[in-house]
């Protein structure tokens, strides 16, 4: 019997890091690349409105400074937002633009900030198509339910 607990505990531990979405992980794995000062790959995580409006060199700096500041990607606490768990005229706005293809995910960025990121699925990929540094407060007054 012991050894049965012990098996499902270890398929649980196991399957709880599969438990985070793909978006999620986009953003992760752009910010490990960042730090690691891939411009290539960073580049391939971001749509071309995106980096038309944003500098990659200057966006690769600022990315890894989160992850510096963090100390880690697991610390940056990256999480995505479902629609119940945000602010019904956000929910709306993005339906507007993106069709309901979107994934609203957030992670810190330093004491006094996050980072909100709109990742979508196209046809080929997921693409992060905007990202927001706004205040903590901001963040749990105006978008946060």
């Amino acid at each position: 019997m012991r050894k049965v607990l012990l098996i499902i505990a270890g398929c649980v531990i196991m399957l709880s890091g599969c438990l985070n979405s793909v978006a999620v992980k986009v953003v992760d794995d752009m910010y490990t690349n960042a730090i690691m000062e891939e411009s290539e790959t960073v580049e391939f995580y971001f749509s071309d409105e995106f980096l038309s409006q944003y500098p990659l060199d200057s966006l690769i700096e600022e990315l890894a400074s989160h992850m510096r500041h963090a100390g880690g990607v697991t610390l940056l606490n990256t999480i995505e937002l479902t629609r119940n768990q945000l602010d019904e005229n956000i929910v709306h706005e993005l339906d507007e633009k993106y069709d309901e293809k979107w994934h609203f995910v957030v992670n810190d960025a330093d004491d006094e900030h996050v980072m909100t990121w709109i990742v979508v699925k196209t046809s080929t990929q997921y693409e992060i198509i905007e990202g927001n540094k706004v205040t903590i407060k901001d963040y749990q007054d105006q978008i946060k339910k």
